[in-house]
């Protein structure tokens, strides 16, 4: 799945939270924990590269 498709999703699902797409697992995440933040993991080919986490 795109990561547009994704978002779409997730912000259909739940208009309150903000999608936080990163190119890489890992990179420049802050170790803070925000309920209305979903994190979304990409590759390269921009496809969907785990499941989306709140954080």
């Amino acid at each position: 799945m795109s990561v547009e498709q994704a978002t779409s999703i997730i912000v259909h699902d739940n208009p309150y939270v903000t999608v936080f797409p990163y190119p890489e697992k890992g990179i420049g995440i802050l170790p803070e924990l925000c309920c209305n933040r979903v994190i979304l993991f990409f590759n390269k080919n921009h496809r969907v590269a785990g499941v989306p986490s709140v954080g």
